[in-house]
């Protein structure tokens, strides 16, 4: 939505050689802001599509500026480079077009195609003389012939384009190009390989005519790598996600990195489904691998097992599955399915519907006394001054005070814990979620009632408080402080530690674990798109503990008068001893704090 930043990351696709992908998110921003806006023919910041601004502010400098740059060396490929006496172009242009034109004021350039015969015309209007370096995507394998200004000229392959092959031909300076190629041999293939992958599964990408030269293997994906002539055999490792490895290829006269892009998957899933019912867990089981399945199935959640046949197609999702949740306490569970034949998967369903007090989930509660490791009130959160660690020079950092940005260097909000302490102070130091679920937390006056963690000087990076004995679940009320430049990665981690150096991690992650004390986020279908379960939010000035539905909360966020805490919880190993639960802040900039900590015993 933002036309900057849209053709920003069009301009990066150019450079890495990806001219079609970048061609459509270029054109999809013109036609959002020039088009189909207001005004036409705007530059503007924020498209209509921008569910806060909307439309907002005409031929904006950013937007104008890396549009005009986008276009220029982008999809056009004009570089001049007058102190080294070298224009360099190297087009971007879609795969299907036949022609072009771009006249500016400082240069033309026109681009046809006909049948294998390309011509690239020039006029230079610069001050200083330049000589040629024109780049060029192979539109087949062979050159038939090369000429410039009608002389015939020489070219070479650019050994190390990625993507598709490329050559160069040079001229000398003059005050016209004239540029034509006629192309003979084949069409350079392309890498064919599955587009998804489970882990430990082989995959065989095809070259097709080509052959195999070398692999280049950045991220680590490929295991137990054979090489074919013509293809090449390995078995997906490594960690699950769109994945890139490079096979250097050589057709014709022409050589080039040809990327090999799947995705890794786990052979099996567990896919929670977004809404929950208040008596069962609910999930479906994601089949990643090439044979469908179709027997009886043993599935547990904690001390509770449950046998029943599931079908699962190949590279498809099951059913709906639904466990009775009987003896299940609210939150996340481990969720862990024996297929038979020696499969098996493993994952978390969160459901905070369930109630602590429902039939045979009989909990011991132990509420952690936290106030020798208290280092501040909840309420001070915004009151402190955050100055080191700082860039010595000019930056965007967050303003002082912890909250707010570039265009609200003076913003403030005001924590009130009031309710939070007034229902602790009815409850004798306790206060208890709707689910059950009690906390030990200081009630009405001033004393701390947060230990925070940060990388600010202000607070320690951790805290670290010792367990004993064993548990079957930890929860953990929090609060503190993420923005924008910290999402979409772990702000902070809670790191159980068993006696035998074994651990359980639950990531802080911003937006799905981890929320702003300030706000609820905004959660829609486009921009701000998360379907993951919403943590309970305790309203630190009303006492009220909201569980919220991703379905149910979509366009809403905001605000939150007096601010707002976070309940998360991790299930941990029955019948290890425990030995520490660490609170561990990642990211710049942010304050994690944690309030309360219960643990519920065997």
């Amino acid at each position: 939505v933002v036309m900057s930043e849209a053709a920003h990351t069009s301009l990066a696709y150019w450079q890495a050689g990806r001219g079609d992908a970048a061609f459509r998110l270029f054109k999809g921003s013109i036609l959002d802001h020039m088009y189909m806006g207001l005004c036409p023919g705007n530059a503007g910041m924020t498209s209509y599509f921008d569910m806060a601004r909307g439309e907002a502010q005409r031929d904006f400098a950013d937007s104008a500026g890396v549009l005009a740059r986008a276009l220029v060396e982008g999809l056009f490929g004009i570089r001049p480079d007058s102190l080294s006496h070298e224009l360099l172009v190297q087009p971007g242009l879609p795969s299907q077009w036949n022609h072009a034109n771009l006249r500016h004021a400082d240069f033309t350039f026109a681009f046809r195609r006909a049948a294998l015969t390309e011509t690239y015309e020039v006029e230079p209007r610069f001050p200083t003389s330049m000589r040629l370096r024109l780049r060029v995507p192979a539109l087949r394998d062979g050159v038939a012939k090369i000429t410039v200004n009608g002389h015939k000229a020489q070219w070479r392959v650019i050994d190390d384009s990625v993507g598709l092959p490329l050559i160069e031909i040079e001229g000398s300076a003059a005050d016209r190009y004239r540029v034509v190629i006629t192309w003979k041999g084949a069409v350079p293939t392309t890498v064919k390989v599955a587009p998804l992958v489970a882990t430990g599964a082989v995959l065989t990408p095809q070259l097709g005519a080509g052959k195999l030269l070398e692999v280049a293997d950045p991220q680590h994906i490929f295991g137990e790598l054979k090489r074919g002539s013509k293809s090449l055999r390995a078995v997906a490792i490594g960690t699950p996600g769109h994945r890139t490895a490079f096979a250097k290829v050589r057709q014709g006269e022409m050589s080039w990195w040809a990327p090999v892009v799947f995705e890794i998957r786990p052979a099996y899933e567990i896919r929670p489904t977004v809404t929950q019912d208040p008596d069962a867990l609910r999930f479906a089981l994601r089949n990643n691998t090439k044979d469908a399945v179709d027997h009886e199935a043993s599935f547990s959640v904690g001390k509770s097992h449950y046998d029943f046949r599931v079908k699962v197609p190949a590279f498809g999702d099951s059913e709906d599955i639904h466990l009775v949740a009987t003896g299940m306490l609210p939150g996340s569970h481990r969720v862990e399915v024996e297929l038979g034949n020696g499969k098996t998967v493993s994952g978390l369903v969160v459901n905070w519907k369930l109630k602590a007090d429902q039939p045979k989930a009989t909990a011991k509660w132990d509420c952690l006394n936290l106030t020798s490791l208290f280092n501040d009130q909840v309420t001070r959160i915004f009151k402190n001054e955050y100055l080191r660690p700082r860039s010595p020079y000019v930056s965007l950092a967050i303003p002082k005070q912890g909250i707010g940005s570039w265009v609200h260097w003076d913003e403030k909000f005001e924590v009130d814990d009031a309710g939070l302490r007034a229902a602790a102070d009815r409850n004798r130091g306790r206060f208890v979620l709707p689910q059950g679920i009690p906390f030990e937390t200081p009630g009405a006056g001033n004393s701390r009632n947060i230990a925070f963690t940060s990388q600010w000087e202000n607070y320690p990076g951790e805290i670290i408080i010792p367990l004993n004995g064993k548990a079957r679940h930890v929860y953990l009320l929090m609060a503190g402080s993420t923005n924008q430049m910290q999402s979409r990665f772990d702000n902070g981690e809670v790191v159980i530690t068993y006696a035998d150096g074994s651990n359980e991690r639950l990531a802080l992650h911003n937006p799905t674990t981890w929320w702003p004390i300030d706000q609820d986020y905004f959660i829609d279908d486009f921009a701000f798109r998360r379907p993951e379960p919403i943590p309970p939010r305790v309203d630190l000035r009303s006492g009220l503990v909201r569980v919220l539905e991703p379905t149910e909360f979509k366009g809403k966020g905001g605000r939150v008068g007096g601010g707002a805490a976070n309940v998360i919880d991790l299930p941990l190993r029955e019948g290890k001893e425990l030995k520490s639960l660490t609170v561990r802040t990642l990211a710049n900039e942010v304050v994690i704090g944690v309030m309360a900590v219960t643990l519920q015993r065997d």
